[in-house]
């Protein structure tokens, strides 16, 4: 039999340095430990005494697991043995624990293809291995997810172009579960008004690496129509480049046609109130004025109070007829280049009127031409202003500032009122959110003025945001292009 005994110093530096990882050399059919440097006694949890011992000997809570018998067919065969991601059982700190490892049993030969030795190198994966678990269960809650949700999913490799739907995506397109279902066959089914979104959203998600999310309708024939949520986002690859364009497809038809049920209430209800409130209004302007006439001076102040809230009650449901064409995709922007100072000292004006308690400092606005809608800007200036009176019902003042940056025209509104707390300024801008607390409670209103204001802002390709903090007041801005 060889033994290591008969490798020369150099022969054993020679095949020591082939490893930088942790290194052992084992000889002889009982598997002698000859060497092992530190990092394998460390992913042993040994001492330097058990070279020289066999791996039964030295590493005893070994039996039992497969490495000491794999040793032994290396040395019988003279194959070379290598596995990945492996768990092991090591007593490190007075304790049994699993770990994964990346190794090598290198058979080690003569010249004449006498075994020599086995030359050991191992990784410590533990980690990565534990990553991946955590991924696959991750993953495996995912799908539970998409399944319990009943949503459709579906892959597209971008480089070879293949297309794998699952079967509920299949389903929601009327295709069998065999059916073979081109990817452009996804796009033909999406209503024509809709398609191109989907198209641009997609290639932005391509080229910029950003996740969609998306609703548009499906025509399946001509008297069935669906409507869909789509999510999508590009996943990268191990070399950087992002070849895979995955999506999850829900079904909102039924919220949807009873999100358009309930618009088209509103729209039909605020419509028809519409014309009553104008005549109501018509009246106690014609009465307003024979008063003052008459030198009626009571039922002068009674009817401008009246006409106050018919007026409140006009803006109320312009909001809510205003939100059913947003819904339904009416509303459109009557573009043209107007004065914004002018504009926003038209606006103070006309909230003035509605408070005796509140101080209107004016900044330094700059004289600017603003390229917009000039109807709807107005309608969001009164509103944040409004707001400002509104959440400040002790008065104080109410701080109005403009500033140009570049081609970028930015409005600020700040009160002393109520503040807003941080989970609530998440969610201003979204439709009927309103902010509930002590000292709202008494505030009338129903979530409108601000999500319109977003919207409006979004539509000018701007933006709007809140700061606040709860009991010193807020801050609303909003930015628009020149």
């Amino acid at each position: 039999m060889n033994s290591y005994k008969s490798l020369s110093e150099y022969d054993m530096l020679s095949i020591l340095a082939h490893s930088s990882n942790a290194t052992a050399l084992y000889t002889g059919d009982t598997i002698v430990i000859e060497y092992a440097n530190h990092a394998m006694l460390k992913f042993w949890g040994k001492e330097s005494d058990i070279i020289g011992m066999t791996m039964e000997e030295g590493v005893p809570e070994l039996k039992g697991q497969p490495f000491i018998d794999i040793l032994k067919g290396v040395w019988q065969t003279g194959l070379t043995y290598e596995a990945r991601d492996t768990p092991a059982k090591l007593m490190v700190e007075a304790e049994l624990k699993v770990f994964y490892f990346d190794f090598i049993y290198k058979a080690i030969k003569d010249q004449e293809g006498n075994m020599l030795a086995i030359l050991h190198t191992a990784i410590d994966v533990t980690e990565q291995v534990k990553s991946k678990i955590d991924l696959v269960k991750a993953g495996e809650k995912l799908r539970f997810a998409i399944e319990s949700a009943n949503a459709g999913t579906w892959t597209r490799d971008l480089r070879r172009g293949d297309f794998i739907p699952s079967t509920r995506y299949k389903e929601l397109f009327g295709f069998g579960a065999e059916e073979d279902m081109p990817y452009e066959a996804t796009l033909g089914f999406i209503h024509e008004d809709f398609r191109e979104l989907v198209i641009a959203a997609r290639e932005r998600a391509i080229k910029d690496n950003v996740p969609y999310s998306l609703e548009y309708p499906i025509i399946l024939n001509e008297d069935k129509v669906k409507w869909l949520k789509s999510y999508g986002k590009v996943e990268n690859d191990s070399t950087g480049n992002f070849p895979m364009l995955s999506g999850i497809v829900l079904d909102i038809t039924e919220q949807k046609l009873d999100e358009i049920r309930k618009n088209d209430f509103i729209a039909i209800v605020s419509h028809e109130l519409k014309t009553p409130l104008t005549s109501l209004k018509g009246y106690t302007q014609l009465l307003n004025h024979k008063a003052k006439k008459d030198g009626d001076e009571f039922t002068v102040g009674t009817l401008t109070r009246i006409e106050n809230q018919v007026n409140k009650m006009h803006t109320l449901i312009n909001g809510f007829l205003n939100v059913s064409r947003l819904e339904a995709g009416k509303i459109t922007l009557d573009k043209k280049t107007f004065d914004l100072h002018e504009l926003i000292i038209e606006c103070i004006e006309e909230t003035r009127t509605t408070t005796s308690k509140h101080v209107f400092n004016i900044g330094k606005i700059p004289a600017v031409s603003v390229h917009a809608d000039r109807e709807k800007i107005w309608a969001v200036v009164c509103n944040l202003l409004s707001n400002a009176v509104k959440y400040a019902p002790g008065g104080g003042d109410i701080d109005i500032d403009c500033i140009r940056q570049e081609d970028i025209i930015q409005v600020s509104i700040k009160d002393e009122g109520m503040g807003i707390r941080p989970y609530d300024l998440e969610k201003l801008f979204d439709r009927f959110y309103r902010v509930e607390n002590e000292r709202s409670n008494s505030i009338t209103g129903f979530g409108i003025g601000l999500y319109l204001s977003a919207e409006i802002i979004k539509g000018h390709q701007g933006k709007i945001w809140a700061e606040s903090e709860f009991g010193q007041g807020a801050t609303f801005h909003f930015a628009i292009p020149l």
